[in-house]
């Protein structure tokens, strides 16, 4: 009788155990396939504004607002003719060869623009190089990361119609 319940004992240890190792292994290999760095993204209160607009001689000027509570580094900016669709052709800024991205400050060293603060953004938007005139844009600011990535606001996304 005794030797029955010894065994019987085992077997559960033995049980019990192998679970334990199984789960440890599953732990670890789940650990190494996830991703657990923590997303990165705006703070809530991140936001621009277009003040006003002109445009001539295929330049569009824009007067970007800063109307948030943290500083931005720049915006990506696409454009359409049809309001119906997303606007997703890139405008390329002045003097810059980075279509759909539009860095504050001069092209040679960007700064954020700051808070309750506005500056003037011009784009070379002929409709012989675009293919269409623009009837819509779409503004999304972002901010650098550390690594001098751009982290794109999810959540601070405006369309503005403007006939050009």
């Amino acid at each position: 009788m005794k030797k029955k319940s010894v065994s019987l004992m085992l077997s559960y240890v033995l049980l019990i155990s192998l679970a334990l190792i199984m789960a440890a292994m599953i732990y670890y290999s789940l650990r190494l396939i996830a991703n657990v760095e923590p997303v990165s993204s705006c703070e809530d209160g991140t936001s621009l504004l277009v003040d006003s607009y002109t445009c001539s001689s295929g330049i569009l000027s824009l007067v970007v607002y800063n109307n948030g509570k943290f500083a931005v580094n720049g915006f990506v900016i696409t454009a359409s003719d049809d309001p119906k669709e997303t606007p997703v052709t890139p405008l390329l800024r002045r003097n810059d060869d980075n279509p759909g991205y539009y860095f504050f400050g001069p092209i040679n060293s960007p700064s954020p623009l700051q808070p309750q603060t506005s500056e003037n953004a011009e784009f070379s938007v002929s409709s012989s190089f675009l293919g269409f005139n623009i009837g819509y844009i779409r503004i999304q600011p972002f901010i650098l990361s550390d690594s001098n990535t751009e982290i794109v606001c999810e959540d601070s996304i405006i369309f503005y119609e403007i006939q050009c």
